[in-house]
């Protein structure tokens, strides 16, 4: 796919065309509230977070040689140094932790308290998806060890890189652990089967957390794993399974012979010349499954076991099925040009289409994206060229929950703006979508996100009348 630039430079007069099939929103003057002031000469610029409600920021400041965290405008106690991940929130935004060296040790502060000091620490703690737990990886000596909700689990030669990973529901705790009789996970302190490598990063719970899997390497042979059952069916070792959103199902990219196929329930599908690892997708109601495959030269889609498409290449990462389930989309491409298939029809050509494109409405029946056009952009909705960008901000676009409105963000003379149905809002210096901040509705009328302004970040709510 095409490399995109990192600025989020949208022309204010691409977006005063934007007008759709509804009339343009009618914005209330926005309600600021201060969130933090910004020190610029004592903050560490790269660690400001957005918290994933997008309603507060933590980052981390200087005092001499001594480092402390400001989270939620509160600065913390000084250390010798802050982790380089800075603060990682829970997915409700309740709770917060930090790496930090203290002196000879090093701890993880929750929540304002602190851990136990360690010889040193793993990868940054992680939070169940509920927030009730807290698990990070520790070493004393030469050993490491899982340390979940401050108590130490046993200890091994070593933890795989990833570190510890959560069941959706939070009730579960998965990690790959290195022994002298070999590497295994980890699953509810129960150690499975014995393997040459395992990667972490294919440990995958079912979203009920009651089914877990994981590819395990014995020799020259990588195999699946379900519930401790290993399949018969070669692998790609860093090809990870799949569970369906409603946990009856599982998918894999299996191999034999020289082809490769679906693995889909344990049953083997269809053999073809190459599946792409990465690219396989349910549908959000679990009726629908779809992956990239390649045959006789050319790449499909494979939508419920009928091929779709017949291209030189198809973007991995852009298969997608609308929430309904009731539409598909990809980007396909051809020499130097990329375009969408959207529920079977190829649309316009264009220099190139980004990762994360199309975006549908959440009841599937719109679609938006934008697309390279010569030296700049272009906004297209529902198949229909709205607007042309002088540059384009990915991680804006989105749908308002009703699919009425489409939000984006605009760079003008003025600074960065939210812009509803082509309406400028307030001019910001920079309104804040780094790490994981976005415009987020809180009703079909009403949206908030983050700005900053003169070094002071401001929490901004608008209401469309």
């Amino acid at each position: 796919m095409t490399t995109m630039p990192r600025t989020r430079t949208l022309a204010l007069a691409a977006f005063l065309l934007l007008a759709t099939a509804v009339a343009p929103a009618q914005r209330a003057p926005a309600s600021e509230k201060v969130v933090v002031r910004i020190d610029t000469a004592k903050t560490i610029q790269e660690s400001l977070t957005e918290s994933p409600d997008s309603r507060s920021v933590a980052f981390v400041t200087r005092s001499g040689v001594r480092q402390a965290v400001v989270v939620r405008g509160q600065k913390e106690k000084d250390y010798d140094g802050i982790g380089t991940g800075g603060v990682v929130f829970s997915a409700d935004a309740r709770r917060y932790a930090y790496l930090v060296k203290d002196g000879a040790k090093f701890r993880v502060v929750a929540d304002g308290r602190e851990g136990a000091g360690y010889d040193g620490l793993g990868t940054d703690p992680v939070f169940s998806a509920d927030g009730k737990h807290l698990a990070y990886v520790a070493r004393m000596a030469a050993q490491q060890f899982v340390v979940l909700d401050g108590k130490e689990l046993k200890r091994y030669d070593g933890i795989g890189m990833r570190g510890p990973v959560f069941s959706p529901d939070g009730k579960r705790l998965a990690y790959v652990a290195k022994a002298a009789n070999g590497v295994r996970v980890v699953v509810d302190g129960k150690e499975g089967k014995s393997f040459d490598m395992i990667n972490g990063n294919t440990i995958v719970f079912s979203p009920d957390g009651r089914k877990f899997a994981y590819v395990g390497v014995r020799g020259s042979a990588a195999r699946v794993v379900v519930d401790g059952k290993e399949h018969p069916f070669a692998t790609n070792p860093d090809g990870a399974p799949v569970f369906s959103p409603d946990s009856r199902h599982l998918a894999y990219v299996g191999a034999e012979g020289g082809k490769a196929f679906i693995v889909f329930d344990e049953k083997k599908g269809a053999p073809y010349a190459n599946v792409a690892d990465g690219s396989l997708r349910f549908s959000d109601d679990s009726r629908h499954f779809a992956f990239m495959a390649n045959a006789d030269g050319l790449w499909y889609a494979i939508v419920d076991s009928k091929r779709r498409g017949g291209h030189e290449n198809i973007g991995v990462s852009t298969l997608k099925f609308s929430p309904d389930g009731k539409r598909f989309a990809y980007v396909a491409i051809s020499g130097a040009k990329q375009f969408l298939v959207i529920d079977g029809k190829d649309q316009r050509y264009y220099d190139g289409i980004p990762e994360g494109n199309p975006v549908f409405s959440p009841d599937g029946t719109r679609y938006a994206y934008v697309a390279k056009n010569g030296p700049g952009w272009v906004l297209v909705q529902d198949g229909k060229e709205l607007a042309p960008l002088e540059n384009y901000g990915g991680e804006s676009l989105s749908f308002s929950p009703d699919g009425k409105h489409l939000v984006c963000v605009a760079l003008t003379r003025s600074g960065m703006s939210v812009m509803v149905d082509g309406v400028l809002g307030n001019a910001y210096d920079v309104i804040l979508m780094r790490r994981g901040g976005k415009i987020r509705f809180d009703s079909p009328a009403t949206f908030h996100y983050l700005a900053a302004r003169d070094n002071v970040i401001s929490l901004v709510e608008e209401r469309l009348r």
